[in-house]
């Protein structure tokens, strides 16, 4: 018997379709609550886990909060459940963009549904999906900034999530760094937007950040000040799992990233050294601030007077 001919499917369908409605017409009552929509959701998948839609949304919704394994194995399991019925999802997801058409999670599931439809592979797939560096371009260059910054955030979310999970699924022992990695990595790679002038930075752009570690290290032990041991090591850390990981995937150039690795370790002891003697002079009274200056100039080589790289 057909899954969708069941009562179970039946009543999953309508307390769906009551969600959207709930969504979309709120003068009734309040607007669900984003915990609320959730537990909604969670009652459909139990009594009705066939039910792909509701499956489907309540594991992204939980990856947005949460990101946690449990809510991976959701994502799959709709994506399998889906298996050879891309058809009807979409059709349900359009469905669920006419009831609310601005609703972020459904339009992202719509995107996901079509990129999967066209080239096959499960959600995963989708988080390292080839970058359309020229599309960012030319967005650049007609001034669509704001579709242009779009476009890059959400490759940086996903490749974000795509390093994120892979530890949760296969480097269990570095779960408890995990949390201090994603925000090292988040301040990082926004600093570095900050100075790269072209509008267009990455965070996959391995060799912006290569080429340029040394004056880029020396901006930011200056701009944060007192940054210590601790907060530099993690920033090397970071970076080679980050890049480690999407070297693995072949997003980035492998021998590009065994020469960031080896510029990191070069470099990490003479960092870790101007680190600590700017902050031991930062706060010293004794020094004049013409003389602060002239240590500045010596630690960072002029890198430090430049807003750009």
């Amino acid at each position: 018997m057909n899954v969708k001919n069941t009562p179970e499917w039946k009543a999953a369908e309508w307390d769906y379709c009551g969600i959207q409605a709930d969504l979309r017409m709120p003068a009734f009552r309040s607007a669900p609550s984003e915990i609320e929509i959730v537990c909604r959701l969670r009652g459909i998948a139990r009594r009705c886990p066939q039910f792909y839609p509701a499956v489907m949304e309540l594991g992204l919704r939980l990856l947005s909060i949460n990101g946690d394994q449990r809510s991976v194995r959701r994502v799959a399991k709709a994506f399998r459940l889906m298996g050879g019925e891309l058809k009807e999802a979409g059709i349900a997801l359009r469905q669920a963009l006419q009831v609310e058409p601005k609703d972020p999670v459904a339009a992202g599931n719509l995107e996901i549904y079509e990129y999967l439809g066209k080239h096959g592979g499960n959600y995963f797939d989708y988080l390292r999906r080839p970058l359309d560096r020229n599309r960012i371009d030319r967005l650049a260059d007609q001034e669509k900034w704001d579709r242009a910054d779009s476009l890059r955030a959400d490759y940086n979310n996903c490749r974000t999530e795509a390093f994120a999970q892979s530890i949760l699924l296969e480097s269990p022992e570095m779960l408890p760094r995990l949390p201090r990695l994603l925000a090292t990595l988040r301040v990082f790679f926004h600093f570095v937007d900050q100075l790269d002038s072209s509008g267009v930075f990455l965070n996959e752009d391995i060799s912006l950040v290569h080429t340029n570690f040394k004056p880029i290290m020396h901006k930011f032990i200056f701009k944060f000040g007192d940054v210590d041991r601790e907060t530099t090591e993690d920033v090397f850390e970071a970076l080679m799992a980050y890049y480690g990981f999407l070297a693995s995937r072949r997003i980035v150039n492998a021998a590009e990233f065994k020469d960031l690795r080896k510029t990191i370790s070069g470099r990490k002891v003479e960092l870790i050294g101007k680190m600590e003697r700017y902050n031991a002079i930062r706060h010293d009274q004794t020094i004049e601030d013409e003389r602060k200056e002239a240590i500045r100039e010596e630690l960072f080589e002029g890198d430090h007077a430049w807003p750009h790289i």
